[in-house]
């Protein structure tokens, strides 16, 4: 995997700056995927775990008409 890597880095196009900006957009857009789908995932998870457990404002506010 690492010498794949490295090869490819080093046989790519130097003098092409675009393949390097479309290469950089690629890796930032997957990168930023990766990390929506991850905190989407645990909020997802989380986020019903924590409402039940401390419950919502509605049930806690018991001041009504005496």
């Amino acid at each position: 995997m690492n010498e794949s890597l490295t090869e490819f880095l080093t046989t790519f196009p130097i003098n092409n700056p675009l393949l390097w900006a479309l290469l950089v957009m690629v890796v930032v857009a997957g990168i930023s995927l990766v990390l929506y789908l991850f905190w989407e995932v645990l909020l997802r998870l989380r986020l019903p775990f924590v409402s039940s457990q401390f419950g919502s404002s509605k049930d806690n506010n018991q001041s009504g008409p005496c």
